[in-house]
């Protein structure tokens, strides 16, 4: 055909004109690399630009697995204050208020609701008016939402007062304990300069040290059912880009698992906040199996979808199809063109899995969970393209054989 005329199947071995694309291939090869160098040099200049501005993100890290007995705002500043020289400006932990979340949830739907009932009589100038369910009478829409509205703030501006208050108690509590000589600034300070130098501290001896007889508590205060106490997870923005730095690459602790640290993240996914450092492992072990076992065996379910959109294949499933297709034959026209179109539809669920999979490995930053799907994607692809393909195609070349 024309386009075997313009590709290499249509030269013998010895040709002259193998040179050129033999040439071609070297000069891209070249030419890609120089820019992509180029675009290294103008990647690092800008992120040195963006890391260097005055953004809350710069100036944040995020902490996980954090004790027990450091689980509170005075107690966690006293310490990355002795780590970066007094460099902390706020910390603020993150709470369980599930009940108030979904409060603030359901007030922001409502009020969108209501702005569009709104919009409409607006631009109608009438009423618009909703039906509750089935069989049930129709009611002002307005007036409707505007009742939701209401309840949704009442609700969430009571749980908010809680919570205040929850943070408030856990708070005060901690500073009993620190009057008592539980768990105090000036203790904290005395005892990591007693472990030793800087580089040799531990957060378990520092503890040892101010409290010898172990019997801190947690004293977290619960809201309601289930709100209100304190999660193992907080957030610490720093006066200055060094200090930033050093709490950010410093080491912490000794201890496995304890007061793991990552940079600020820009978009924060709230449901990993906080999780124990065994969730998150078994999560990225199950990950890692998932998209593994989803790589190598993706072949077979997509065989099967694939041999269902066939009109042969399916009347073989189901006899009863064949008079159906006989006496509408547009059928067998539209699943011939539906086939590819479900094909293409499952594959771009590819990216969907593998971002759900990413979300069992705890990421609590958003950039990390595209970064994630999107390597999971690419082993994916190369996994199907140069080693799946590979396989499938000897083996059939041998059960043919």
């Amino acid at each position: 055909d024309s386009y075997s005329k313009l590709s290499l199947a249509n030269t013998s071995d010895n040709d002259a004109r193998l040179f050129a694309p033999f040439f071609a291939t070297y000069i891209i090869y070249g030419v890609s690399m120089f820019l992509i160098r180029r675009e290294f040099a103008w990647y690092i200049a800008k992120r040195h630009d963006v890391l260097s501005k005055k953004a809350t993100q710069n100036y944040s890290i995020y902490v996980s697995n954090i004790p027990t007995e450091l689980r509170s705002v005075k107690a966690l500043r006293n310490l990355f204050n002795e780590l970066t020289n007094g460099g902390v400006a706020q910390v603020a932990f993150a709470y369980n208020i599930k009940e108030l979340e979904d409060a603030v949830a359901k007030k922001e739907l409502n009020e969108k609701l209501l702005n569009n009932a709104l919009h409409v009589f607006d631009q109608t100038a009438k009423r618009p008016r909703h039906s509750l369910g089935w069989g049930k009478s129709k009611v002002d829409s307005i007036e409707y939402y505007e009742g939701l509205v209401r309840e949704a703030t009442s609700d969430a501006t009571r749980l908010a007062d809680e919570a205040r208050k929850g943070i408030y108690d856990h708070e005060n509590n901690r500073r009993e304990e620190e009057k008592s000589g539980l768990l105090g600034g000036a203790l904290l300070g005395s005892a990591l300069k007693g472990v030793g130098t800087m580089k040799d501290i531990r957060i378990s001896d520092a503890t040892k040290i101010i409290n010898p007889t172990n019997i801190l508590t947690a004293n977290l205060h619960t809201i309601g059912t289930n709100t209100g106490f304190v999660r193992n997870a907080a957030f610490i923005t720093f006066n200055s880009l060094h200090a930033h730095s050093s709490g950010l690459h410093m080491l912490h602790d000794y201890t496995p698992g304890n007061l793991t640290v990552f940079p600020g993240p820009k978009k924060i996914m709230w449901d990993n906040v906080g999780l124990p450092g065994s969730r998150v492992s078994l999560g990225r072990i199950l990950a890692k199996i998932a998209s593994l076992a989803m790589s190598l065996l993706w072949t077979i379910p997509m065989s099967f979808i694939a041999s269902l959109t066939e009109v042969e294949n399916l009347t073989n499933l189901l006899p009863f199809l064949v008079d159906v297709f006989d006496k509408a034959p547009w059928i067998t026209f539209l699943f011939n063109l539906l086939s590819p179109l479900l094909i293409v539809w499952v594959i771009l669920q590819i990216p969907k899995i593998m971002r759900m999979f990413s979300m069992w490995e705890g990421h609590v930053s958003a950039t990390d969970v595209g970064a994630a799907t999107y390597a999971k994607v690419v082993f994916f692809t190369l996994t199907q393209v140069f080693f799946v393909s590979a396989i499938s195609s000897s083996l059939l070349e041998q059960l043919q054989a």
